[in-house]
């Protein structure tokens, strides 16, 4: 019996069988639960603090330290790489975090985030284990939540003020896990190449811990995305899976396209984040033709997984398949079958830290209510149609346009901004902003400053690629914009 995530590494590491792969380096399960159990004792030493920031990239310290973390009984926090100083300080704040994990090549960022918040928080440097502290006299010993079944706190989509955390629980995620597992068919002679970032749901669960439970290899890919990279290590290490989002698909498919190439050698492609066109999984079938394609559908708040579709040449396209076992799902006021899609099951995350009031918007009686609208056909397969959420997915991450309109209504000169998405044939969507400008403002002024704040308070992923300057932009009565109207 499972009791604590500790317990899943300890049967694994029991089998001496799986390892972990980076470039060079590669460790044993076992070899994973001894440093795990040795980088514990410094964090349990050093902090009295309970939430522990993992700010680092794909590596296998990322993966030593989440255990650590637990077997120090305190819980992760993932941080993204791509995150800024201040948001950085943010998260900081709203995530209660005592102590950050980072390496060198992010030392700095952490550091300068941390002088500014107004409590004790220590860094730990992976790569010579220096400690270091911002000497603020306050600790954190009050938290705003019970945290004793949490597995990891998640940051998801917020708009503006407080970051939203998604507080995953042990029982939910490896019990998605499973289900998962089911769905696609994973045996534990696994090897799978982990490509997204470790601090998301996706790869966290369905593709890191599901790994992890299955016993099976993991090998981490990185650097930057590129394809014949990709094909190598696929090639080199008898890759049987991996997962990536459709802007890789779009990237991949023309560059074998380019050069006449095929991968034959790779078993399973899954993919999530959106949907891809009929075009492109047509030459997915030609480029990869002893490659299984599978499309996923899930929602971090889910752990992440709600539903599999395992494509075929002839089946049916534009869903997304159905529930994984113990998944029902429902679709709340229906119009002409079409509706918000609700999930009942038991991998529904705890809360929202700290955030009482939207996690009761959100989860309701058991149910949580995605902000997705779609509707079930009559072999009960899940379609999307949109969103009811005002959401821009970027290379399968989402992102609030109201978040990005919070920073350039604060620009001197702009009136008002709205922030849509534009399709866009590699990333999926990008956001391009549209400004109304002040009476005798500049557009090249305020176009430059526009770009400085958001390269200030934003993620790369989140800036604008474009900025374009309108007359007006209509709103509703209550005087909130109209976004119908772009």
């Amino acid at each position: 019996m499972i009791e604590n995530i500790m317990d899943l590494l300890i049967g694994t590491a029991s089998k001496e069988k799986g390892r972990i792969i980076q470039e060079d380096k590669e460790i044993s399960y076992a070899e994973l639960l001894e440093r795990a159990r040795t980088f514990s004792v410094n964090i349990a030493n050093v902090t009295q603090g309970t939430m522990i920031g993992i700010y680092l990239p794909n590596c296998i310290e990322f993966m030593e330290y989440f255990f650590a973390v637990h077997n120090a009984k305190k819980k992760p926090v993932f941080i993204s790489i791509m995150e800024t100083k201040y948001t950085l300080k943010q998260i900081i704040e709203d995530a209660d975090i005592s102590m950050i994990i980072t390496n060198e090549q992010y030392l700095d960022n952490a550091m300068e985030a941390s002088c500014n918040v107004p409590f004790n928080c220590k860094i730990l440097n992976v790569n010579d284990g220096m400690l270091y502290s911002n000497s603020k006299e306050r600790y954190l010993t009050q938290y705003k939540e019970d945290l004793s079944d949490v597995i990891a706190l998640i940051k998801t989509s917020g708009t503006t003020g407080k970051q939203k955390f998604v507080m995953l629980t042990t029982a939910g995620v490896l019990e998605n896990v499973k289900a998962h597992i089911e769905s696609v068919k994973f045996q534990d002679s696994e090897r799978t190449l982990i490509m997204l970032p470790m601090c998301f749901g996706y790869c966290f669960s369905s593709q890191m811990i599901a790994h992890i439970y299955l016993g099976a290899d993991i090998v981490i890919y990185t650097g930057k995305f590129e394809c014949n990279k990709l094909i190598e290590i696929i090639s080199r290490w008898n890759i049987t899976n991996t997962v990536v989002v459709p802007s890789m698909i779009n990237v991949l498919v023309m560059y074998l396209r380019k050069k006449n190439k095929k991968i034959t050698f790779l078993k399973k492609l899954l993919f999530g984040g959106m949907s891809i066109s009929p075009e492109i999984l047509n030459q997915l079938y030609e480029f990869l033709p002893n490659t299984q394609i599978i499309e996923t559908y899930g929602q971090t708040e889910h752990s992440p997984r709600i539903s599999t579709k395992i494509h075929t040449k002839n089946g049916k396209q534009g869903s997304v398949g159905k529930p994984i076992r113990g998944v029902e799902l429902r679709i709340y006021e229906p119009v002409d079958r079409i509706g918000e899609i609700c999930v009942k099951s038991n991998y529904i995350m705890k809360g929202y830290y700290g955030q009482k009031e939207l996690s009761n918007e959100t989860v309701k009686d058991g149910v949580l209510y995605t902000g997705d609208v779609g509707y079930l056909d009559d072999d009960n397969e899940l379609h999307i149609v949109g969103r009811k959420k005002n959401i821009i997915i970027r290379n399968g991450i989402n992102i609030s346009p109201e978040e990005i309109e919070y920073y350039i209504n604060g620009v001197n000169g702009v009136l008002q901004s709205i922030v849509i998405a534009k399709k866009d044939a590699v990333t999926g969507e990008t956001p391009v902003a549209k400004v109304v400008l002040e009476e005798g403002a500049l557009a090249a002024d305020v176009k430059q400053e526009i770009i400085l704040t958001c390269r200030r308070f934003l993620p790369s992923y989140k800036q604008p690629d474009k900025i374009e300057f309108v007359n007006k932009i209509p709103t509703t009565y209550t005087g909130k914009v109209m976004r119908t109207w772009v």
